[in-house]
């Protein structure tokens, strides 16, 4: 059969043939639909705080299938893999019997997304938080799978007023939608605090938190006196800096969420209640991303959306092989310090080049741009470096590219003399997430 397997840790899977797993006493399922959540992620690297399998291994934590007696597939179920045998191949073992049977109203994709992220979000609210009716609910995150459910069970279980705080202005608009009485954009931490409080109403007793870094910081400080914060991950960063006057002078609990130290029988519950929901139209989860394959072609789909791409048996190039060496100039920059500055500077440069001079030298960068008709525009930034003064030219729109997509607080830029690629890439973030080196080729100023 075809598997996902993870041959070593902190790569990619790879999708290849491997032995149907023996049931050896345990449950085998025909898979028909498997997530990918950061935890398997996490899980990839090796590095796990609970532990990772011996690689290789099949990967997937949790999936949706039918149960297999005798060679007859059986009725749809939710299933928890047992790894090596995981979730994201043709078959796998279920873990301790661990099945919640699935009605024909909750399509796979649906009962998938119900798993990790909406017992989650859904514990996080009553099993840590005890929500109670009127209370007013934080959503931080609400652009992402656990933080959209979030939204809607906090309605469903009777918050007296909900907020959704995301980057994405489309993911706002559609949180409220689903239920949200407000929304806050997270792209600017200036006044974020703030604009929390002017949401809320001045009452904010629950947040939801499983992004952390600087949006988090701001929630506390906008948070009731007595208020509950309940932390799910670290999309955005993995640190935060906190005062105690912040924790003590609110009297807040900050109550941590792993699904390993929940009892199954728990999380069972929880994900029936988020299947009827869900089947009763109480419940949406729209917009995400599914991806079926067959023998020659995996199919995209995000909403009505759909993109088939053809599997080609092939070898690519090591594309390390042409990234520079040596870039050993190393800066720590503020992403969103950064990403404003580039662009105010950037409009005194020309149409046609685009280009930002970077200039760094020790604890400071300094970013010029200039043109015959608009003059010259500077701004300087405090940032993490180290090394000897070096000055390069950039494509402001390049950077700004990178500066967009990544969600940290802070990016890394991996620099050699002025005319070698800058490698750019988010720093902190998931722990075990992918990772990638953003390239920007240098051009003369």
């Amino acid at each position: 059969m075809r598997a996902a397997v993870i041959e070593r840790y902190g790569e990619p899977p790879v999708l290849r043939e491997v032995p149907e797993p023996k049931a050896d006493g345990a449950t085998l399922v025909e898979v028909t639909a498997a997530p990918l959540n950061p935890v398997d992620i996490s899980i990839a690297t090796g590095k796990f705080y609970a532990g990772s399998p011996p690689t290789p291994y099949v990967a997937g934590g949790e999936g949706i299938g039918r149960l297999l007696q005798g060679g007859t597939a059986r009725p749809r179920v939710y299933f928890r893999a047992a790894l090596p045998n995981g979730a994201m191949a043709e078959r796998a073992v279920v873990s301790r019997g661990e099945t919640v049977p699935l009605p024909d109203a909750v399509p796979d994709e649906v009962a998938s997304a119900l798993g990790t992220p909406g017992i989650a979000a859904y514990l996080g609210l009553t099993l840590r938080a005890e929500l109670k009716p009127g209370e007013t609910v934080l959503v931080l995150g609400a652009s992402g799978v656990l933080g959209s459910i979030a939204v809607q069970v906090a309605r469903l279980l009777g918050a007296g007023r909900v907020i959704a705080a995301a980057r994405d202005e489309r993911a706002l608009a559609h949180a409220k939608e689903l239920g949200a009485d407000a929304t806050v954009d997270l792209k600017q931490t200036d006044g974020l605090t703030d604009r929390i409080k002017e949401a809320s109403k001045g009452q904010l007793q629950i947040v939801i938190d499983p992004i952390w870094g600087a949006p988090a910081v701001a929630a506390m400080d906008a948070m009731s006196v007595y208020g509950r914060f309940v932390q799910l991950g670290q999309s955005a960063s993995p640190e935060a800096t906190l005062t105690s006057r912040t924790i003590r002078g609110r009297y807040l609990s900050i109550l941590g969420y792993g699904s390993f130290f929940v009892p199954w029988e728990d999380q069972a519950v929880a994900y029936r209640r988020l299947v009827d929901y869900a089947a009763s139209g109480k419940l949406k989860v729209t917009g995400d991303l599914t991806i079926r394959h067959s023998e020659n072609h995996l199919l995209f789909s995000v909403g009505t959306r759909q993109l088939i791409a053809r599997l080609l048996d092939v070898n690519f190039p090591d594309y390390e092989k042409i990234l520079s060496k040596g870039n050993d100039k190393v800066a720590i920059v503020p992403r969103l310090a950064c990403q404003a500055a580039i662009r105010r500077v950037s409009l005194f440069s020309s149409e046609r080049a685009r280009g930002v001079k970077l200039s760094f030298e020790k604890g400071l960068l300094t970013l010029a741009s200039a043109s015959q008709e608009l003059g010259e525009g500077t701004e300087t930034l405090d940032i993490g470096y180290d090394a000897e003064p070096l000055s390069i030219g950039l494509n402001a729109q390049y950077l700004l590219d990178f500066l967009d997509e990544a969600e940290t607080e802070k990016v890394k830029l991996e620099l050699k003399d002025e005319n070698t690629q800058c490698l750019c890439q988010p720093e902190g973030g998931i722990e075990g997430a992918s990772r990638y080196v953003y390239v920007v080729m240098p051009m003369r100023l």
